[in-house]
């Protein structure tokens, strides 16, 4: 059964090639913070600091700020190409986690030797081996790309409900989650439910259905993520915000 836990060992090979030549060492966390920030949030918290007469921040300090801390403590769904973002976040908290159902033990160890506040592991992002109340934040960068393993559309919708319920078990008291699923550009806009590459179908929607919704935690807050990317145009990224009340 496919999950939303990482790449299978062919996808991670390509994706691998790719990140050598995009996403240098040292960059992890700039480069999610191009999916896990949108351009509204981060001029809306720039407009107040010049306010204050503070210097602006980029996208990669905003994200340091606002979710990082010496007290907190982190989950990165899909962990893989060398635990990059895991590794470079770590100096900035407490602890961090990650699981992936596409990782080597070879891989586990290389990031958990030269980080020694993180723990990875092999598993499922539909029944996360953590207590509850664990996490500050957990972030997924690019992972609803693997939902196209599922055998349907709806089989893809209903592993993607219990993603979410795990997160908010997982997420502490005001914790926050992000899930940057697909770039919803006019070639990927897929409306045809057979079709699940990126997310295709409108598998991340957060206008749930009536049925969805029962199966949603009672308090949960998830809140669709609109943002122009710097690539493909106006309002064609998306990324979900999952939070759980303090």
């Amino acid at each position: 059964h496919a999950n939303l836990g990482g790449p299978t060992p062919d996808q991670r090979k390509s994706i691998e090639n790719a990140n050598d030549r995009k996403h240098p060492e040292g960059r992890g966390v700039a480069v999610c913070a191009e999916f896990l920030v949108t351009n509204a949030e981060l001029a809306e918290e720039n407009k107040a600091r010049e306010a204050r007469g503070e210097e602006p921040l980029t996208r990669e300090q905003y994200l340091v700020e606002r979710y990082f801390g010496e007290d907190k403590v982190g989950l990165e769904l899909g962990t893989s190409m060398g635990g990059v973002f895991m590794r470079e976040a770590s100096p900035h908290v407490a602890h961090m986690d990650g699981i992936s159902n596409g990782i080597t033990e070879e891989e586990i160890g290389k990031i958990e030797n030269v980080c020694e506040n993180c723990d990875v592991r092999l598993g499922d992002a539909a029944t996360l081996p953590y207590e509850d109340n664990r996490f500050d934040f957990v972030f997924a960068v690019h992972i609803h790309r693997y939902f196209k393993e599922h055998a349907s559309y709806e089989e893809a919708r209903e592993y993607f409900l219990k993603v979410i319920q795990e997160i908010y078990r997982t997420l502490k008291p005001g914790g926050v989650a992000i899930l940057s699923p697909a770039l919803h550009t006019p070639t990927y806009r897929l409306t045809d439910p057979t079709n699940l590459d990126h997310g295709g179908g409108n598998l991340d929607s957060t206008d749930f259905t009536e049925e969805e919704r029962a199966l949603l935690p009672e308090g949960i807050v998830i809140e669709a993520m609109k943002d122009q990317h710097r690539r493909y145009g106006e309002e064609s990224f998306s990324s979900i915000r999952i939070t759980k009340p303090a």
